[in-house]
Formats: C-alpha cells, sequence, structure tokens
C-alpha cells in the first residue's frame, strides 16, 4: 500500500499538479487577505489559517520531494559504485586467468621437456600476490579509504602431518612486508588469531568492527605491543577457503586500519565480502588445485 501511494505521489503528473495547486492556492489567499484589515474582515483569522495550512503542506511536499530526489541520486550512486565494482572484478580475474594460464602453461612445458614441474616459472604463491593485489584495488573502490591490508594465509601442505600455516602473499598502500610474512607458525601452538580459525576450522566469515573489538581477538602481543597499535586496527574481516567443506587449506585476512572502513555494520561488511570477494576466494581455491594438479605425479 506504501509502495503504491509512494509510486503515485512521484508520478510526474501528480507531483507538478500537488505543487502546482498548492502554490495557486497559497497565492490566492494571499490576494484574499487584501490589506490584512483585522476590524473590517471577519474572515481574516480563518484566511491566516487556510495560508498557514496550505503552506505547511507545501512545505511537507518540497522536503517530501526533496528527499526522495536526494535518495535517487543515493541509490543511483551506489548502483553506479556496484557496477564500477563488478567491473573490476571482471576485468581483474581476467587478467588473473590470463597470467595463471601463460604460466601454468609454461609448467607444462618443462614437464613435457625434462619430466619435471618447475614452480619457478609459475607457482601458487607467486600468483596469490596478484589476488592480493586485486582484491586491494576494489577494496579501495568499495570502501572509505585506502588504509588496507590484505594477507594470505596458506596451509602447509608439503609436510604430513599439516599442522603449519605460513603468510605467502600480502598487498598495501605502501607494498610493506608484514612481519610474519614467509614464516612458518604451528596452528596448534601459535597464538595469532589466525592460527586460532585454522585450528576452529571455521567456514563461516568473520567480521569484526572496532579497536576495542579486535583488541580482544588480537591477543597474541605483549602488553605494551598492544597498548600502542591498539587504536590502528579498526576493522577485520577473515574469508576461509575450504577444500571440498572439509579442509581449510587458506585464509584472507583483510584489516581496515585507522580510519579506513568497508562498511559501517557486520551484516553490511559480509554483503560486501559475499557479492565481491568470494569470487576471489573461489579462484584462489582454483589455482591451489592446479598447482597440485601440476606436481602431481602418477602412481
Amino acid at each position: 500500500m506504501r509502495g503504491k501511494i509512494h509510486n503515485i505521489l512521484n508520478h510526474p503528473f501528480v507531483k507538478a499538479l500537488l505543487l502546482g495547486v498548492s502554490t495557486l492556492v497559497i497565492g490566492g489567499i494571499c490576494s484574499a487577505m487584501g490589506q490584512w484589515d483585522f476590524k473590517n474582515d471577519p474572515t481574516l483569522h480563518y484566511k491566516i489559517s487556510a495560508l498557514i495550512g496550505c503552506s505547511v503542506i507545501y512545505i511537507v511536499l518540497i522536503a517530501y520531494y526533496s528527499t526522495n530526489e536526494t535518495n535517487e541520486k543515493k541509490i543511483a550512486a551506489i548502483y553506479e559504485k556496484q557496477n564500477q565494482a563488478f567491473e573490476e572484478v571482471m576485468s581483474g580475474l581476467m587478467g588473473l586467468c590470463k597470467r595463471s594460464a601463460e604460466g601454468a602453461n609454461k609448467v607444462i612445458k618443462s614437464i613435457i621437456n625434462n619430466r619435471e614441474a618447475n614452480l619457478e616459472l609459475w607457482n601458487f604463491d607467486e600468483a596469490c600476490f596478484w589476488v592480493c593485489k586485486n582484491v586491494y584495488d576494489l577494496l579501495c573502490k568499495l570502501g572509505n579509504g585506502r588504509d588496507f591490508e590484505v594477507i594470505y594465509d596458506r596451509l602447509d601442505e608439503s609436510v604430513k602431518p599439516e599442522k603449519e600455516i605460513y603468510a605467502n602473499s600480502y598487498a598495501n598502500k605502501d607494498s610493506k612486508k608484514p612481519s610474519l610474512y614467509g614464516k612458518k607458525r604451528s596452528i596448534e601452538e601459535d597464538s595469532y588469531h589466525d592460527a586460532e580459525l585454522f585450528k576452529q576450522n571455521q567456514s563461516d566469515i568473520e567480521v569484526i568492527i572496532g579497536f576495542e573489538e579486535i583488541d580482544k581477538v588480537f591477543g597474541h602481543k605483549t602488553k605494551d605491543k598492544r597498548n600502542k597499535n591498539r587504536k590502528k586496527y579498526n576493522q577485520y574481516i577473515a574469508i576461509p577457503i575450504f577444500c571440498n567443506d572439509e579442509k581449510m587449506v587458506g585464509l584472507f585476512e583483510i584489516v581496515c586500519l585507522n580510519k579506513t572502513s568497508l562498511g559501517q555494520t557486520e551484516e553490511e561488511i559480509t554483503e560486501i565480502v559475499s557479492k565481491y570477494f568470494m569470487t576471489y576466494a573461489f579462484f584462489v581455491l582454483v589455482l591451489h588445485k592446479l598447482e597440485k594438479a601440476l606436481v602431481a605425479k602418477p602412481q
């Protein structure tokens, strides 16, 4: 019902009619009031009341239509931003597919010629850097600010049992290497939050907002260090990557630093991640499978 009324009121003809009639009525009342002679015009009080009433209605109509126009502009801006983001995703994925295909083709040729996969020509860790860079660029387009940090944590499958992880790639505005980059850490013994997520084998997207909440889960640092950096982390997003819904093989970590943000609420951020960034998570899983296929040896 409300939607129908909204559509009727916003019809161009109805809008012009209401505003036009209101203007004419107000003008007519002002003309009828003449010189505002309270002594000789017994109906002047009624005219004033009518003028006030019509003026209020006119102001309400102006406010209503102005608000609608503002909302429509905001909605149009949101749609434009979403379209640009989808274009960014498609363009980024096309570039990643092209580079990965070229690299994988070189590895395949090395297998044919040397009967061994030369992963110096292309490998998963290198490809993850490209993905992280694309994710960072998309964050800058969708979010507020540019102070994002993207890290991909990989499960080390080279040693059995698989009990270690390491950050194999990253992207940020300064291209600054994270302190834990390349360092293998025990899932069971490490106290960092990413190791805890691997330990829990949690498949849901995790979103934490506010430095106080983030400080509670980032309990791996000394108290002095935490107090120094505790206000640096504004938002934290974790996107787990699973193989066959059983084993967690990777984890995207997105940190919004200082005043940078991806959204206002947990629900909004989760929706943005699901809509735009899960595609990259699935693509990374494909790259993970591709590398395993290239190095696999026939039994």
